[in-house]
């Protein structure tokens, strides 16, 4: 079963997982990458990339075992989002590898333009005596940049630990997508 739910919304699942499960996952104790002996947890925290205003990162967290494939939501932005660019028709550990595929796939366009906005601004900074408007342009950006490093740091650590699991979950073919 593939299912994405609200974080609230543990009655639907209660049917397929175990009740210790649940409360570990209730009480947000999860690292990015946790891996049991017949499942499998992913956690982050999603970053928005397209949305310039919005500075939230509600946690995304993937439930995986051999039968079942659950993504909890917290809060209404991440749960459309998940429900935008969930696959449908395909394999579990497929599905995973294909969420995430969508989730970055326009990303790099996007900062690159950020990048190119820094620079722009800093050679304006450079040329006006107006330096302190342009400075606090440029921290904006940079810190929009520091956000974007620390989301796909959790998302780097996330597939190295896939490619790293050995609890056979993730099919040989879906693993090479993750390298």
């Amino acid at each position: 079963m593939q299912k994405i739910l609200k974080n609230i919304d543990f009655d639907e699942v209660r049917p397929y997982l175990e009740k210790d499960i649940i409360d570990y996952i209730s009480d947000n104790l999860t690292d990015t990458y946790e891996e049991f002996e017949n499942f499998i947890l992913f956690s982050f925290d999603w970053f928005d990339v397209q949305d310039e205003d919005n500075e939230d990162t509600p946690q995304i967290l993937m439930y995986l075992d051999k039968d079942d494939l659950f993504i909890f939501c917290e809060d209404d932005r991440s749960y459309e989002k998940a429900v935008s660019i969930m696959p449908s028709g395909e394999s579990n550990d497929r599905a995973v590898w294909m969420f995430f595929r969508k989730l970055i796939k326009n990303d790099m366009g996007i900062m690159e333009g950020v990048e190119d906005r820094i620079t722009d601004h800093e050679d304006e900074a450079l040329a006006s005596r107006a330096n302190r408007k342009f400075l606090d342009v440029i921290m904006a950006y940079r810190n929009r940049l520091m956000n974007f490093k620390h989301y796909y740091e959790q998302l780097a650590d996330i597939f190295q630990n896939v490619i790293d699991s050995d609890n056979g979950l993730i099919s040989d073919n879906s693993m090479h997508h993750f390298d």
